[in-house]
């Protein structure tokens, strides 16, 4: 059974540097932010701009997926940093534990490639 059409928004963050070193929040969960693949958890000494694009689309009744598109480069300059993919896909067992997958492909263009999976079994009690 198919929920809708879903929900697609478009963001824009920009983290500033200095040159020699970049914004920083040490006591952050940075995973949740510019992307899964966990490329930039420092932001680079040129800073950084993330445009990126967001899809959260309905499967079936207990399934979710999201998926995101990055677009990275500097804050000051313009160096390409490259782009990443993220998929997400998210499932229901029951009102009280859920499983979430997460896929994570990031091509650089002056940083190296990195794929990364992650899997996460949640339980409420």
């Amino acid at each position: 059974k198919k929920a809708g059409w879903g929900t697609f928004s478009i963001g824009y963050e920009s983290l500033e540097g200095d040159g020699s070193r970049g914004f920083s929040t040490p006591l952050a969960t940075l995973h949740a932010f510019n992307g899964f693949a966990d490329v930039f958890l420092n932001t680079p000494a040129d800073g950084l701009k993330d445009i990126y694009l967001k899809a959260v689309l309905p499967l079936i009744d207990g399934v979710s997926t999201t998926i995101f598109y990055h677009e990275f480069e500097s804050e000051s300059g313009s160096v390409d940093y490259g782009r990443e993919y993220d998929f997400v896909l998210g499932y229901m067992f029951n009102k009280n534990l859920s499983c979430t997958a997460k896929l994570a492909l990031f091509e650089g263009d002056n940083k190296p490639d990195i794929s990364r999976f992650f899997l996460q079994l949640d339980g409420k009690f």
